[in-house]
C-alpha cells in the first residue's frame, strides 16, 4: 500500500511528475544531506511550493523545482503516491530567456542573518535540531553555535560577544546583537 503525498498549495494548474522536464543541466547539484532535508520538509509540511514551468510546444520545462522533482522521484520509488503537482506557468520568448529565468530562480537575493534567524526561530517554534533537519542556510556558519544547542555564537570556545555592547535582545532566546 502506498503512502499519499499531501499537496499543501494551489497554483495555476497541475502536471504529472512524469511530464516535468529538467532544464538546468548541471547548474546545481543536490547532496544526500540536502535531499534528506528537503524530503523531511515535504513530508512534514506537505508539498507547498509549486513548480515554475515553461510550456514550450509539447515540453514542460522546469524553471524552478529541479531538487523537488529529484526528491519526489525518490519518494515515489519509496512507495509514496505522487498526485498531480501544482504548477505556475512562466512565460519566456526563447530558450535563452527561459534559461535566464532558471538562473533568476536559482539566485538568492536576500541573505539570512544570524540575528534575523534567531529571532524568527521561536516565532516558528523551531529548535536547532529541527532547523538542521529541514533547512539549509549556507550563509550561517553552524560551527559558530555552542555545540549546536544554544544561540550564543562561539568560535574556538570564545564567546564572540565579550566586551561588545548590544542594543537588542531577543525575548525568546536571549540572543543579543
Amino acid at each position: 500500500m502506498s503512502k499519499a503525498l499531501r499537496i499543501a498549495c494551489e497554483a495555476a494548474g497541475t502536471l504529472s511528475l512524469d511530464v516535468l522536464e529538467p532544464f538546468q543541466g548541471d547548474l546545481k547539484d543536490l547532496s544526500e544531506s540536502d535531499a534528506a532535508r528537503l524530503r523531511h520538509e515535504i513530508l512534514t509540511d506537505g508539498f507547498s511550493d509549486p513548480f515554475n514551468v515553461w510550456k514550450h510546444g509539447e515540453h514542460n520545462y522546469i524553471i524552478d523545482g529541479h531538487q523537488r522533482r529529484t526528491v519526489l522521484l525518490a519518494l515515489r520509488e519509496g512507495g509514496y503516491e505522487i498526485p498531480p503537482l501544482p504548477c505556475v506557468w512562466v512565460e519566456a520568448d526563447s530558450m535563452e530567456q527561459a534559461k535566464r529565468k532558471v538562473l533568476a530562480q536559482a539566485s538568492q537575493y536576500g541573505r539570512v542573518t544570524f540575528g534575523g534567524l534567531s529571532e524568527f526561530m521561536p516565532q516558528a517554534d523551531l529548535d536547532l535540531a529541527e532547523l538542521d533537519s529541514s533547512f539549509r542556510f549556507p550563509e550561517i556558519d553552524a560551527d559558530l553555535f555552542d555545540d549546536g544547542k544554544e544561540w550564543q555564537p562561539k568560535k574556538d570556545g570564545q564567546d564572540l560577544s565579550d566586551g561588545v555592547e548590544t542594543e537588542h535582545k531577543c525575548p525568546a532566546c536571549g540572543y543579543e546583537w
